[in-house]
């Protein structure tokens, strides 16, 4: 994630793409490459998405998606992105007040 910044922290000079992440991760003998929250996959086209996987695939990595925050419209669309990217996983982050599930009862 230092690769490719994180808000609130330093940047790094020159920050990774989602492309350049999993090449870095083939190169490293990875097989699995969650990309998250700090690379927003929504902002790319769905044909780059479609580039994405097809390099992925090529490379012979699984993708995992990952996003923050449960409002209704953007977890959807994050669903689409998995599903596009055959992501067995839509790993979640809550970590903000309103994210927080309410009490039962």
């Amino acid at each position: 994630m230092w690769a490719i910044g994180v808000p609130g922290f330093p940047q790094p000079a020159r920050p990774l793409t989602a492309f350049a992440l999993v090449e870095t991760a083939a190169a490293l003998g990875v097989q699995v490459v969650q990309i998250a929250d700090n690379l927003p996959l929504h902002r790319l086209s769905d044909a780059d998405l479609g580039r994405l996987l097809a390099r992925a695939d090529e490379l012979g990595l699984e993708l995992e998606v990952g996003t923050c925050g449960i409002a209704a419209d953007p977890l959807a669309r994050y669903v689409g992105i998995a599903q596009r990217l055959r992501s067995r996983i839509l790993r979640v982050v809550i970590d903000e007040a309103a994210d927080q599930p309410k009490e039962c009862g």
